[in-house]
């Protein structure tokens, strides 16, 4: 996980972030990679996605899309995860925060 504050043209404040994590497939059989990166405005609550959610298999050599109905539980656990780097971020005073582990 990458959270970087910026400013907007505007002077708003505005989050670029990247974030990625293994989880259970839908079945709950095997672990895959989850990853996604974009924009996002004041709390971070809403994200805009850049790059939208994509999925790794380790039997397949490449990331894939995921369909925007796909997986809501993994955009639902990005969204969380933004949300508290971007909280995290804004209480520590830093421009950028890595690795940001939720409690």
């Amino acid at each position: 996980m990458v959270v970087k504050r910026v400013t907007s043209s505007d002077g708003s404040k505005q989050y670029n972030w990247e974030v990625e994590f293994v989880d259970a497939d839908a079945t709950g059989a095997r672990k895959l990679g989850y990853r996604s990166s974009g924009l996002t405005k004041g709390d971070g609550s809403v994200l805009q996605f850049e790059r939208e959610p994509a999925v790794h298999d380790e039997n397949i050599d490449r990331w894939t899309k995921m369909n925007l109905t796909d997986r809501p539980d993994v955009r639902n656990r990005m969204t969380r995860l933004v949300t508290y780097a971007i909280r995290s971020l804004n209480k520590s005073g830093e421009e950028k925060l890595e690795n940001i582990v939720p409690l």
